[in-house]
């Protein structure tokens, strides 16, 4: 089974994939450094950056 083909079934039953794998990225993104993130999973790090401030991560100065 190839991932085209689990996109199309899941969007058979009504679930949003890409809804499915943005949100599961911004958590990650709240668990590990973007820039690691971006670096393991192909993505660049602006993209990962704006997935960051979307999901709330504090930016770099902001102390934890």
């Amino acid at each position: 089974m190839t991932t085209d083909t689990v996109e199309l079934r899941l969007r058979r039953y009504g679930i949003r994939t890409l809804t499915g794998r943005t949100t599961a990225l911004r958590q990650l993104i709240l668990q590990a450094p973007a820039s690691v993130v971006a670096r393991m999973l192909g993505y660049t790090l602006d993209h990962a950056a704006r997935l960051a401030t979307e999901a709330g991560e504090p930016g770099p100065a902001t102390p934890r």
